[in-house]
């Protein structure tokens, strides 16, 4: 919502929770985030992005505490039911997503679901390279098993994503960053400094694997 032509995000309404006072804001059709929490103690920023006509509100914050409640004070103000996180891990989009951005996972997380088992977790990790190259713990055969298996699924995973900002759209140029990636609740978590255009631009490559 928001004034066309505008700049910067018009306040709209301010919500305290978890003693933090959550700023409520309209932002123009021309942009894609505003900042939307700020805390009088400590002072933690998140910030949501999103594109005007769809429904998926991208929040980066400190920790998940922070972040829920963030998407608690947006929906609240905009009326809005049934909020829910994104999963990694349904209807394809897991597939999508690595096959858009991933280009290999150093560490694995996997997790159990049948509930006869003694086995809750296994984590499985690949050999550093001298070069700083991922090796791809998915290409190893057990893994491969395992990940076949109805009743094992990922649960979290550490590897390296490209996403193509201004500087270099081609792949092979793109930088490579270092990311963990929680599938269950759809959280992704950038180990090393991003460009605030980089993460706007991997919100996007989140939003085309969901519609396809």
């Amino acid at each position: 919502m928001g004034s066309p032509g505008a700049y910067g995000p018009e306040v709209q309404t301010a919500v305290r929770d978890h003693d933090r006072i959550y700023v409520v804001c309209n932002v123009p059709e021309t942009g894609t985030q505003t900042q939307l929490t700020l805390s009088k103690e400590n002072r933690p920023t998140t910030v949501a992005t999103f594109e005007p006509g769809t429904d998926l509100l991208a929040v980066r914050a400190p920790d998940d505490g922070t972040a829920d409640a963030t998407v608690r004070a947006v929906t609240r103000y905009l009326d809005a039911d049934g909020a829910t996180r994104v999963s990694f891990l349904d209807g394809g989009f897991r597939g999508r997503f690595e096959d858009a951005c991933v280009d290999g996972y150093s560490t694995l997380r996997l997790r159990n679901t049948n509930a006869g088992d003694n086995t809750r977790e296994i984590e499985v990790r690949s050999e550093e390279s001298d070069d700083g190259r991922v090796s791809d713990v998915r290409h190893d055969a057990i893994v491969r098993t395992l990940l076949r298996r109805g009743d094992c699924e990922i649960d979290a995973a550490t590897g390296l994503v490209t996403v193509a900002d201004d500087a270099a759209t081609d792949r092979d140029d793109s930088p490579r960053r270092r990311v963990t990636i929680g599938f269950p609740d759809g959280r992704v978590t950038f180990d090393q400094f991003v460009p605030e255009r980089v993460l706007i631009r991997f919100d996007n490559v989140v939003r085309t694997s969901l519609r396809r």
